[in-house]
């Protein structure tokens, strides 16, 4: 199985998104399937999950990182937004996260 990458920048959905199904997500982080369509849905993450999440990803060989959870959470809520305004200035600076976590599955 090779490893899958992802964008830099991601949503929490498109994060969720990289799992085979939201099924396989939640079973993964040993939750509801009610509780990751309300993550994808613009809830979010809880941060509590972000370790299982990296652990996951890693047995998936999925390509995420904490870093790329970090960005995620601080995402501002225009660029989560469909319609966003393409002009719109950022009210919130870039937040970067400098942890490179990595497990071995």
């Amino acid at each position: 199985m090779s490893t899958r990458s992802c964008p830099e920048k991601l949503s929490f959905a498109d994060i969720i998104g990289l799992w085979p199904s939201r099924a396989t997500f939640a079973a993964d982080l040993n939750v509801k399937v009610s509780r990751v369509h309300k993550w994808a849905g613009n809830a979010g993450i809880p941060a509590r999950f972000y370790l299982a999440i990296l652990k996951a990803a890693a047995t998936r060989k999925i390509a995420l990182s904490a870093d790329q959870l970090c960005r995620a959470a601080a995402m501002p809520v225009e660029d989560l937004a469909p319609d966003a305004d393409e002009g719109a200035s950022e009210s919130t600076e870039e937040i970067g996260c400098t942890a490179d976590l990595r497990w071995s599955a």
